[in-house]
């Protein structure tokens, strides 16, 4: 009850597309607009929940900043309870129109591949003096908007696994890209592990025929097994 009396409530769209449905949320699109939509089943969501406020309310400092990589990072809007029912949280944000890159397995050159981590890298090194974990960082969680006229634009999306540094828990979670210590409990959550997982991502990218010695032995590295050493 006392969390249904202090959260914003939101009206999420009703009768229009679905854009998409996952484990986690499903994703409704109107206009400009995105609107995550998580039931809070148990405790455990509630508490999850109250960890997102956190993080969507520094994400719009971060965004705000204008800081180097802000504008890699997806535009936070607001987050809260469905108006239509208290038991949803919902997450507004800026749709980012273009293509994410999980179909371009082992197809983009090492000069596009540098391009993408270097502005990528610059929003999680925001993110990180922000004390903001993302835990997800993926081929399907980076977005290269249509901008056209204009060099490639990655856009780093989807903090549905984000939490503070401070408060990060020790869930265990799986993915090629994650960090060897987060999928074994009891997992630990640092900023190294979105640096891993950054440079798996990066490595899964490049073009298998033209693999650069120099590229290679930047992401290898970060990508050691120990935290420390990345």
């Amino acid at each position: 009850a006392l969390l249904r009396g202090s959260q914003r409530r939101i009206r999420v769209p009703e009768g229009v597309t679905r854009a998409a449905i996952g484990g986690q949320a499903e994703i409704i699109r109107e206009d400009d607009k995105a609107y995550r939509v998580k039931s809070l089943s148990s405790d455990l969501d509630r508490q999850h929940y109250l960890e997102a406020v956190r993080v969507m309310e520094r994400l719009k400092v971060v965004w705000e900043s204008r800081e180097p990589g802000s504008n890699h990072v997806f535009e936070p809007i607001d987050i809260g309870l469905s108006a239509r029912n208290p038991n949803e949280a919902v997450q507004v944000y800026r749709w980012v129109e273009g293509h994410d890159l999980s179909a371009r397995q082992a197809s983009i050159s090492p000069d596009a591949v540098v391009d993408i981590g270097l502005k990528v890298a610059r929003a999680i090194c925001l993110l990180h003096k922000n004390n903001i974990l993302h835990r997800d960082i993926a081929p399907r969680n980076i977005v290269v908007a249509d901008r056209e006229g204009e060099s490639l634009h990655p856009v780093l999306i989807d903090f549905g696994f984000a939490r503070m540094a401070e408060g990060a828990s020790a869930t265990v979670l799986q993915s090629e890209h994650l960090a060897p210590e987060v999928r074994t409990a009891p997992a630990l959550w640092s900023k190294a592990a979105d640096v891993y997982g950054l440079a798996s991502t990066l490595r899964w990218l490049l073009a298998a025929s033209e693999k650069s010695e120099a590229l290679c032995g930047v992401l290898d590295r970060a990508m050691a097994d120990k935290p420390e050493a990345r």
